[in-house]
């Protein structure tokens, strides 16, 4: 019974991660279709993946953002790689974030 109720709870949780467009529906559903007898623990794996690379990205864009004058060259090869893996992960608001965060560096507008 709590086990049918978690699992439904899971499915409006994983359902409101695709409604709210944290989320890409097309790509995740791409990327379960890759998890087989093989590999059972595909989709588990590349979520700690990028969890585990998305934040040494983030600091290191903090850091770059730290130093004076700003390192704008690390910058922006972290910025690059956390969008390229959020979109590969169907990370959506993340890799609409990145896009815009990288705009305004190559816009010159860090202020915003």
């Amino acid at each position: 019974m709590a086990s049918t109720a978690l699992r439904q709870q899971l499915s409006i949780m994983r359902q409101s991660l695709f409604d709210e467009g944290i989320l890409d529906h097309d790509q995740v559903s791409y990327l379960e279709t890759l998890e087989n007898e093989d590999d059972p623990d595909f989709i588990e794996n590349i979520f700690t993946l990028f969890l585990r690379d998305s934040t040494k990205y983030i600091d290191s864009i903090e850091k770059a953002l730290e130093t004076t004058p700003i390192d704008y060259p690390v910058m922006d090869i972290m910025m690059y790689r956390l969008k390229g893996s959020s979109a590969s992960l169907g990370a959506s608001k993340i890799n609409g974030e990145t896009n815009t965060l990288r705009k305004f560096f190559h816009d010159g507008d860090m202020e915003r």
